[in-house]
């Protein structure tokens, strides 16, 4: 037999949402669906009497809807405002970018997109008014037919991204794209984390009350794009993007929320607010052993019920970590020796929504002969927790040969590998394709 070889592709067959479409057609710049416009489950809350069930469930969710509009500011001209009342955050718009504010109002802080464009050559847009689109719990900012920079008000949070054409540079310069903001209101010591994914924001020397996170960047193809977020001096932050050899529109996704803070749901001086503190892991419980009333609440934790009569204190509230795994929990107080006592949780993987190429991607081998990694997947929920039990199907697309076991299932860490895979008897690509029903990814 010749010794040729053949070289062995991977590719998985995926169904991404992106923002614009691939043919090269330019979209209309302030009618783009960002990636939260997407349908939502139906409510688990209880089925009034005599009402249907896909009923109820439109009701809930134009409820929701009317609960996260953006509607212009009465009174105030060029001003629009919204509520998001999952993170307890007030938006506020003008016609060159949002602020956001807790409802107490002790501070504010938002973005300015001062320019953008490839390394030093920058398209400056200070004193530029932008041609301003509201939709529902949507507003645009078209800033010059390239770029538009969009808020969309959803469940999860304040989404805030940009939509660039065209590449702003010719194709073949070595600098990356780069995004020069300014940081709005108050909060302007920058601390970046998760690897450059996102940052958090607070007073100067002072606790984060901001997170600017998730940032994630798709290309025309549906292909994640290399991004990081830095901070500058002068209250700035930089947005850089390696997209030399992606392919445009791009679209750039972070999501803004609020940092976890504890407060008292009152303010009486005799409460003793904070005289113990457990904080396992990612909760923090604070006793407050004055309080006399039924109800106690610590924003973005656990929040802490005590009775003088009763002697019971109750956590109203156990949010689990991101990550599979268990979750512990310590009640303490410092004088009494039967604490601290210890409470567990476990959090498990999500629904499967995504599939990607975990191994086997890209290898060479003699027509006729089976590869020596055997390709693989892993399924995922959307935090990225691998799922078990999902059924996956290897099928060979291009190339010719034959593979075993092409319907199988992910193991316990979420991945699934083909039985085998004999390349072609020609020399030349072969290509073997992984799929799952309603999956996504890349």
């Amino acid at each position: 037999m010749p010794h040729a070889s053949s070289k062995a592709l991977l590719a998985a067959l995926l169904s991404l949402t992106i923002l614009v479409s691939s043919t090269g057609a330019r979209p209309s710049i302030l009618r783009g669906a960002s990636p939260l416009d997407q349908p939502r489950a139906g409510s688990a809350k209880r089925l009034p009497v005599g009402v249907e069930r896909a009923d109820w469930e439109g009701i809930l969710a134009a409820h929701e809807d009317w609960n996260h509009t953006i509607r212009r500011a009465k009174g105030q001209g060029e001003r629009w405002e919204g509520t998001n009342t999952q993170t307890g955050l007030r938006a506020t718009f003008d016609a060159r970018g949002g602020e956001v504010r807790p409802e107490s109002g002790e501070w504010q802080w938002g973005l300015e997109l001062l320019s953008y464009g490839v390394g030093a050559e920058q398209r400056s847009l200070v004193g530029h008014r932008p041609r301003v689109g509201v939709q529902g719990r949507r507003i645009g900012y078209d800033w010059d037919g390239n770029l538009e920079e969009w808020y969309q008000n959803g469940t999860g949070g304040l989404e805030h991204g940009y939509t660039i054409l065209e590449r702003p540079a010719k194709q073949g310069e070595a600098a990356p794209l780069e995004l020069r903001i300014r940081v709005r209101g108050g909060l302007r010591e920058a601390a970046i984390i998760d690897d450059g994914r996102g940052a958090t924001f607070g007073r100067e020397k002072g606790a984060p009350l901001i997170r600017y996170r998730g940032l994630k960047v798709l290309d025309a193809q549906g292909r994640e794009v290399a991004a990081r977020l830095e901070a500058a001096d002068q209250g700035e932050l930089r947005l850089i993007v390696e997209e030399q050899t992606a392919s445009y529109p791009l679209t750039i996704d972070p999501i803004i929320n609020q940092q976890a803070y504890l407060k008292a749901s009152n303010t009486d001086n005799d409460d003793l607010f904070g005289a113990s503190v457990a904080i396992p892991g990612e909760i923090v419980v604070v006793g407050a052993t004055g309080e006399s009333s039924n109800s106690a609440e610590a924003a973005g934790g656990g929040s802490l019920t005590r009775s003088k009569a009763s002697g019971i204190a109750t956590l109203r509230s156990w949010p689990l970590g991101t990550t599979v795994g268990s979750n512990t929990l310590m009640a303490a107080r410092p004088w009494l020796t039967s604490l601290p006592l210890t409470f567990t949780a476990t959090k498990t993987a999500g629904e499967a929504t995504q599939i990607a190429i975990k191994g086997g991607d890209n290898q060479t081998a003699t027509v006729g002969t089976p590869v020596a990694i055997l390709p693989s997947v892993l399924v995922s929920d959307d935090l990225g927790d691998p799922v078990a039990g999902v059924s996956v199907t290897f099928a060979v697309a291009t190339g010719g040969g034959g593979i075993t076991g092409e319907v199988t299932t992910t193991d316990a860490n979420g991945i699934a590998t083909v039985g085998s895979w004999t390349l072609g008897t020609t020399a030349g690509s072969n290509t073997l394709t992984a799929t799952s029903d309603g999956l996504t990814g890349s």
